[in-house]
C-alpha cells in the first residue's frame, strides 16, 4: 500500500518513467534517492516494513517533494557536475533542512522533535559508545528498535562504535531547518528548487538559474501557493519558537568543516557565551542539545517550555552554549 501512494505521488508530479520505486529491506532510513549514472533512471529505495498511519505523504514531501525536485533541476543548470568551477557551497544543510519543513507540511504537530533528537543523539555520541548512547536516549526514544536504528545512524562509518564519536550528518537537519525559518521571508523558495544549492548561494543562482525548465512541488508551483508555504512556515516557526533573523542572510558558513566520521575526542565541545553577532549559531546551538520529544504531550509540553526558554536574546542571561569544533583534516 506504500508503494501505491508513492507511486500516485511520483504519477501527479509526471515523473513516472523517470523514477523507479524499489523495496528494500537494509535501509537506515524510510527511503531515499538513488541515481548510479546520467543516463541511469532515478531510483527511490522504500523500506519494505511497515509505516506509521498519516506518514506515507511527509516522507514523499522529505523525498521527492524536496531531494528528487532539487536533483532534477541540478541537472538542467550550468554549475551540473561542476559545481567547483561556480565555487558552490556544500549544499547538505539546506538541503536536509528543507526536506525537513516539508515533512511537516501534512502533519498536526509542527514540532522539530525529530531533527532535534537526531542533533541531540549525534552530540551525545561524541561523548558516549554505543551501548551508552542506546541507554541515554531512552529517556526521548521509548521503542528499542527505533532506538537502535538512531544509534546506528549517528555511528555509521566509526571502526569501532564502542568508542566515542559520531557522524555529524543528522545535525544539518535541525541546522538548516532552523536557518531556513529565520530567513522564511526573504528566500525565493522557487529559486531555492533550481538546483542542490545552499541557501547562501541563491544570490549567484538568481543571475545564472535556469527558471524555465522547474519542476516544483505541488505546494510551490503558483504565487498563491508560495504565499501559503510562508504561512506554514510562520506556524511551524511560532511552534518552535525561531526568532526573527538578527543578523544578514547572505554570509560566510557558520560551520566550514566537512562531514566525517571522528573518533577519540576529534569531534569536541566547548562552552562559550552567546553574542548578538552568531545568534543564529547561539540559538540552535543551546536548543538543539535538548529541543527532543517523544510523541507524549507532556514531553511535547516540555519542549515548549524549553524552546520558549532559550529564545531570550543573547547577552540576556549567562547560560552557556555549545560549539561545535570538529579536528581539522589533515589529508585535506
Amino acid at each position: 500500500q506504500m508503494r501505491e501512494q508513492v507511486i500516485q505521488y511520483i504519477a501527479a508530479l509526471a515523473l513516472k518513467t523517470r523514477v523507479k520505486v524499489v523495496l528494500a529491506k537494509s535501509l537506515l532510513s524510510v527511503a531515499n534517492i538513488f541515481k548510479a549514472s546520467p543516463e541511469d533512471p532515478f531510483i527511490l529505495y522504500l523500506q519494505n516494513a511497515p509505516l506509521a498511519k498519516g506518514m506515507v505523504l511527509p516522507v514523499c514531501d522529505h523525498e521527492i517533494g524536496t531531494h528528487l525536485l532539487r536533483m532534477m533541476n541540478e541537472e538542467r543548470q550550468c554549475w551540473h557536475r561542476n559545481r567547483h568551477k561556480y565555487d558552490l557551497r556544500n549544499h547538505l544543510t539546506t538541503e536536509e533542512g528543507l526536506a525537513a519543513l516539508n515533512s511537516l507540511l501534512s502533519l498536526p504537530i509542527l514540532l522539530l522533535w525529530s531533527p532535534a533528537l537526531r542533533y541531540y543523539a549525534t552530540a551525545k555520541a561524541t561523548e558516549l559508545g554505543f551501548a551508552e548512547l542506546f541507554h541515554d536516549l531512552e529517556k526521548y526514544l521509548e521503542d528499542p528498535q527505533k532506538r537502535f536504528r538512531l544509534c546506528i545512524r549517528v555511528k555509521r562509518g566509526l571502526i569501532d562504535t564502542a568508542q566515542a564519536g559520531s557522524f555529524d550528518l543528522d545535525q544539518t537537519y535541525l541546522n538548516g531547518a532552523v536557518q531556513l525559518l529565520m530567513h522564511r521571508h526573504e528566500i525565493d523558495f522557487p529559486l531555492l528548487y533550481s538546483g542542490q544549492l545552499d541557501l547562501n548561494d541563491l544570490p549567484r543562482a538568481k543571475r545564472m538559474a535556469r527558471r524555465d525548465c522547474l519542476k516544483l512541488p505541488s505546494f510551490l508551483k503558483s504565487p498563491k501557493q508560495v504565499w501559503t508555504y510562508r504561512r506554514f512556515l510562520d506556524k511551524v516557526a511560532e511552534a518552535n519558537h525561531i526568532p526573527d533573523p538578527m543578523a544578514p542572510l547572505f554570509r560566510p558558513p557558520l560551520f566550514n568543516g566537512r562531514d566525517y566520521a571522528t573518533a577519540n575526542g576529534s569531534t569536541l565541545f566547548k562552552l562559550r557565551k552567546p553574542s548578538s553577532t552568531d545568534h543564529m549559531a547561539a540559538y540552535y546551538q543551546r536548543v538543539a542539545p535538548r529541543l527532543v520529544a517523544s510523541s507524549t504531550v507532556s514531553n511535547l509540553t516540555d519542549l515548549t517550555r524549553i524552546a520558549r526558554a532559550a529564545t531570550s536574546p543573547p547577552g540576556a542571561h549567562h547560560t552557556y552554549v555549545m560549539y561545535r569544533t570538529t579536528t581539522p583534516d589533515t589529508n585535506a
